[in-house]
């Protein structure tokens, strides 16, 4: 603020008593200004005192809980432990899972060349499973199951199921 602002700064112009009266720069420093807060936090006095009877009541308490989870009954030991490390680690969060994407969505987002690549891991897989089951029964795939052949089908038999 400058000189000129400090010394023409009166308090409360309304008042006659107040006309005409310098106030203090200390006093106009601290003074709030428009739209701001003297109580930002919106906590009460009493808040503060009941938040610091209770951290120092907190090793007590603590101790307390230890005393709680030697417990004979299952049910005020199980709480008790869970209070404890809940305060220790913090609560534990929920893990959403996430779910799968669809064949589409996952082409959707690849690119032309990590489509390319994924064709020709798929490929290798493949040739993998044919060069292991040359001269045998062609394998199914994993997740089908199919008759083989009329004399099987009459005994009931399916074909091995192969994971790719």
């Amino acid at each position: 603020m400058t000189r000129a602002a400090i010394t023409t700064s009166t308090l409360g112009s309304r008042s006659r008593a107040r006309k005409g009266r310098v106030l203090s720069p200390a006093f106009l420093e601290r003074r709030w200004k428009p739209g701001q807060s003297g109580n930002p936090s919106g906590q009460t006095a009493e808040y503060g005192d009941v938040v610091r009877l209770a951290r120092s009541l907190s090793i007590r308490a603590v101790e307390r809980l230890g005393e709680l989870m030697e417990s004979e009954d299952e049910r005020v030991a199980a709480v008790a432990c869970s209070a404890v490390l809940d305060r220790a680690f913090g609560k534990p969060q929920t893990n959403h899972p996430q779910k799968e994407d669809s064949l589409a969505e996952r082409l959707d987002r690849m690119t032309p060349e990590e489509r390319i690549k994924d064709a020709h891991e798929l490929y290798q897989r493949i040739q993998r499973v044919l060069r292991n089951h040359r001269g045998s029964e062609p394998p199914v795939v994993e997740g089908e199951t199919k008759q083989c052949g009329i004399e099987e089908q009459k005994k009931g038999r399916q074909r091995q199921t192969i994971d790719m």
